[in-house]
């Protein structure tokens, strides 16, 4: 998430962020979080090796385990340690090995953001007032705010680790404000450069943005009740104002264009920001806390969340962290720009936000008017944008949403402990092998923040013995046995994704560290691995599916799934049931109304088995 405007000195190693003069924080003066380690090469490759045999055919496996073997006894090893120079040599710099190229994958991305990255958070608003409205808004800005100017302070307090291990505070610097800039090829990342003093936020009403004041000359929040006054300034307006607001065309609303993804937006921002005009817009844009989008639709929250989260307009969908409220139901959602930020440390924000004391309203000063932002498009780009945009609100017609429960025994009538996601991500290969007769490959985000730099790990949840079992299920020959080597290998998996010897960030490092050497005129042989059809296989998600706990913080989220033909899953435990919540294309989707209904059939087969387990 970058921007173009603001002032700041680049990396000198990503060049990819334009940053703000540093603050000091608190967190900078706490223990570092612990060095990302590099697996060892033999791990990796038998560990691809394994993950293949539950998705990839036989014949292609054994091909497989042979460019396995092959990549080892060739350039395998001086790929490895070209890695491991630049790994000590980023570790000597204070970055992880593998984070300019995490950041370069989703900097690179030329389509819309909605339908590729950027995910949507509905949140659980149970720390609000029940009853929907202005004051309901005003409260949940001044928590919001609260937690934003923690991090402009720099007094965000240090994350750790269940152990008490300090986590990685990288993540934190989106709540300062800021913004993902599109450029041709690669977008950069641009940073607030305002302290807490006159900060603003922007508020989305009806396709028009409005800048209004959050904290005075002196930095000091505004309370709930001036904060409520600029929100009936912006929703009810008199006069010519008003007015004024209808004329602009729903199609260029002034998020719109944000929506069109930088291969697009790129020149035709570039060309706007020679106008003094459009620069004032976009650094007040880029320098906001955030943006909050208000709504007075009622609607289901299926429908609310696929709407927040893929339709064209809802908030600037390059801003670093966007909030949704409706005025009339209960609908509060995040949407992040995801770049630079992970779910894991969005949750703990919104739980600072439950625990922020709101202080009883005192008379306040009559606040400033919102002023109203506005874009000069010039008349030749009107007519691209217009085209883009209506390409990708067709695009968002092909996204449907659907949330699917499924009832689980309660814990106490169970003959044993499970983990709940071993189980969620269990029923999901049943229900594969139900529609499809096999199983295909499957991510699963594991929350890597105990590193430095940290961001995610991938869990590969479809293992050898998850198919095996499975497929005994619905045959009915399935054994106790059989379940234990299921649960088993899935937490030998998260062990070592949690400990550093995941397998795809290592698979990333190595495929980017051959390129280098292969620009730079070195001969490498025995590379086919690399892009074997076993391991492709293994790493071309057919369900994207991440989960971030229970549903005391963030109810459900929506994202697009990672290829045409699969489905996008976050999934959430409850005390007696698991919640899916499914995106898919329903034009492209590999039998969407087979699989969906799989999923209660296949945890009713599931917990049948192991209730039975009791006899």
């Amino acid at each position: 998430m970058a921007i173009g405007c603001s002032k700041g000195v680049e990396n000198s190693s990503w060049g990819l962020f334009v940053s703000s003069p540093g603050r000091q924080n608190k967190y900078m003066t706490a223990p570092e979080p612990k060095t990302l380690p590099l697996p060892s090469l033999e791990q990796t490759v038998a560990a691809l090796v394994s993950a293949a045999r539950a998705v990839a055919p036989a014949d292609v496996v054994n091909t497989t385990h042979t460019a396995g073997s092959a990549f080892l006894q060739n350039s395998g090893p001086e790929i490895q340690a070209e890695l491991e120079k630049f790994a000590a040599t980023e570790q000597e710099a204070g970055r992880s090995w593998f984070s300019a190229e995490w950041l370069r994958g989703y900097l690179s991305t030329r389509t819309s953001l909605l339908h590729s990255t950027n995910v949507s958070f509905q949140i659980n608003q149970g720390f609000l007032p029940s009853t929907p409205g202005v004051g309901r808004a005003a409260e949940f800005i001044y928590r919001a705010a609260t937690i934003h100017l923690d991090q402009t302070r720099g007094a965000t307090p240090q994350e750790t680790d269940a152990r008490g291990n300090p986590t990685t505070m990288d993540q934190w610097e989106c709540f300062d404000g800021g913004i993902r800039h599109p450029q041709p090829a690669l977008d950069t990342i641009h940073r607030a450069d305002l302290g807490d003093r006159d900060r603003e936020i922007g508020v989305f009403w009806s396709g028009h943005l409005f800048a209004v004041p959050v904290t005075d000359h002196d930095g000091s929040l505004r309370d709930v009740d001036s904060l409520a006054a600029s929100i009936n300034a912006i929703i009810r307006p008199s006069g010519d104002n008003s007015e004024s607001r209808e004329q602009t065309p729903a199609d260029l609303d002034f998020a719109v264009p944000s929506a069109v993804g930088s291969e697009t937006l790129a020149p035709i921002l570039e060309r706007a920001l020679e106008q003094p005009h459009n620069q004032h817009t976009y650094r007040r844009l880029t320098n906001f806390l955030f943006t909050v989008t208000l709504t007075d639709k009622v609607r289901d929250d299926a429908d609310h969340l696929r709407r927040s989260a893929f339709e064209p307009g809802h908030s600037w969908a390059y801003k670093t962290i966007s909030y949704e409220m409706s005025l009339t139901d209960s609908w509060l959602s995040l949407n992040v720009e995801h770049s630079t930020v992970d779910g894991a440390t969005l949750v703990t924000a919104i739980r600072r936000m439950h625990d922020v004391t709101v202080p009883t309203p005192h008379s306040y000063k009559t606040p400033p008017p919102p002023e109203e932002l506005t874009w000069d498009w010039s008349d030749e780009d009107i007519p691209t944008l217009k085209k883009a945009a209506s390409d990708v609100s067709r695009d968002f017609t092909d996204i449907a949403t659907r949330i699917v429960t499924v009832p689980h025994p309660p814990a106490d009538q169970l003959p044993f402990r499970i983990s709940a996601d071993a189980a969620q991500q269990l029923i999901l290969t049943i229900a594969q092998l139900q529609t499809y007769g096999r199983a295909r490959g499957v991510y699963e985000a594991v929350d890597m923040r105990e590193y430095r730099a940290g961001r995610t790990e991938c869990l590969r949840a479809v293992t050898p013995q998850a198919v095996k079992f499975a497929s005994l299920l619905l045959s009915g020959n399935a054994t106790r046995q059989d379940l234990d080597d299921v649960l088993d290998a899935h937490r030998a998996w998260v062990k070592a994704c949690k400990r550093g010897d995941g397998v795809d960030r290592h698979l990333l490092g190595l495929r980017f560290t051959a390129a280098t050497m292969e620009a730079e005129g070195t001969e490498l042989t025995g590379t086919e691995f690399l892009t074997d059809p076993g391991v492709a296989a293994t790493t071309c998600d057919f369900l994207s599916t991440t989960s971030i706990g229970g549903a005391d913080y963030f109810v459900r989220y929506a994202f697009v799934p990672s290829v045409p033909e699969g489905f996008g899953i976050s999934y959430t435990p409850q005390p007696e049931s698991f919640e899916y919540c499914v995106t898919w294309h329903p034009s492209r989707a590999d039998q969407p109304d087979v699989f969906l209904p799989a999923l209660p059939q296949a945890s009713g087969l599931l917990w049948s088995f192991i209730t039975s387990l009791h006899e």
